[in-house]
């Protein structure tokens, strides 16, 4: 939660993995308090103690509440605002902020990262479905059952004139490289590219690689 320290409110998404919940990513964002930065963090719904199950326009949802919510604060008044979302979490991030932008809404975006994120639900569908044997043969009719309003190479433009930030590692064996520049190739100015060398949702282990995000948000 924000405590109106530092240069203002930072909202973060994080993203759920498998059965794990904002605990197992703390370390992604520990760093930005000792940097005057404030991070605000959710579960979404089925993960950690939030209720109800997991879907796309639940995440959503959620998302965009969380975002209200801390819109609502006293001490987030007159605060730069971020959106910070890594895999999933980026994905979703990419969606509202797409929305948010493009409604006009208030808190203003002052940018918005995307770390490790997948150009679209249906691509990755088809990967990762086409990765065994089994589901080889279903990869297309399964991922057509996907909405395609969520694809994020077709909403990424909406953000601008909001500055993004795409970050993607040539070493990522979760969502491969050619996401990342996907989204940068169809993202609108102002944008900027950080190609990284760590596994899946590790960038911030690497200290060049903080400065290198510190360096976007000083300058937004």
């Amino acid at each position: 939660m924000a405590t109106g320290r530092g240069p203002g409110a930072r909202y973060r998404v994080l993203p759920p993995r498998n059965a794990q919940n904002i605990s197992s990513h703390l370390l992604n964002v520990a760093w930005l308090p000792a940097e005057g930065y404030n991070v605000f963090t959710i579960d979404y719904r089925g993960y950690g103690k939030s209720t109800g199950a997991p879907d796309i326009e639940g995440a959503l949802h959620d998302s965009e509440i969380g975002l209200r919510w801390l819109a609502t604060r006293p001490d987030t008044e007159n605060t730069p605002t971020f959106l910070l979302g890594q895999s999933l979490g980026g994905a979703l991030g990419l969606t509202l902020a797409s929305e948010w932008v493009q409604r006009n809404e208030t808190p203003k975006l002052n940018g918005v990262i995307l770390d490790g994120t997948f150009s679209g639900f249906r691509g990755i569908a088809r990967e990762k479905l086409s990765n065994f044997w089994l589901t080889w043969p279903f990869q297309t009719p399964l991922s057509w059952t996907i909405p395609d309003e969520y694809e994020g190479v077709d909403q990424i433009a909406n953000i601008s004139p909001v500055p993004v930030m795409i970050i993607h590692s040539v070493r990522d064996g979760i969502i491969p490289f050619h996401h990342g520049q996907d989204l940068y190739e169809a993202a609108g100015k102002p944008k900027r590219f950080l190609q990284t060398d760590t596994p899946h949702a590790a960038t911030f282990v690497i200290p060049a690689y903080k400065q290198s995000v510190l360096e976007f948000l000083r300058d937004n």
